[in-house]
């Protein structure tokens, strides 16, 4: 059986980045219920970053970091379709959004903050740059 090296190439810009965005959350988020309910069985070092970078990582790198994921799966399974990439960008687009507005309202426990659509988005454009580059799509 051969290996097709570029669904295996495919298969980690997916999910890597969904790995990355959990680490980020687990590592920097350590508020939340969720880190709070892992991190009670596993041993951390509490990141505070001083930089730029590191600021934007916290603050909003699960959410650039979900969304390349999300729009990536979404990408390769919508491959039969004329329009697959805008369709996975429109979709991951306005989940993005959903959940926020969501947050606004308090039907989802989080803060809403716009930045986190405007990574969302910047994570889902370039998700599908990548995409098309991996499976040389037109």
């Amino acid at each position: 059986m051969p290996v097709n090296v570029k669904k295996i190439i495919y298969f980690f810009n997916a999910f890597a980045p969904l790995a990355v965005g959990l680490i980020i959350y687990l590592k920097m988020k350590q508020s939340s219920y969720i880190s709070q309910f892992v991190l009670q069985y596993i041993e951390v070092i509490e990141y505070v970053p001083k930089t730029i970078l590191g600021v934007t990582a916290r603050n909003w790198g699960c959410d650039f970091f979900w969304a390349y994921s999300l729009n990536s799966v979404l990408f390769y399974f919508l491959r039969p379709f004329k329009h697959k990439a805008f369709i996975a960008f429109g979709l991951t687009a306005l989940l993005g959004v959903i959940l926020e507005l969501l947050q606004l309202y308090g039907a989802l426990s989080g803060t809403f903050d716009v930045l986190d659509m405007i990574f969302e988005i910047i994570g889902a454009v370039i998700s599908g740059i990548v995409s098309k580059i991996i499976l040389k799509e037109g």
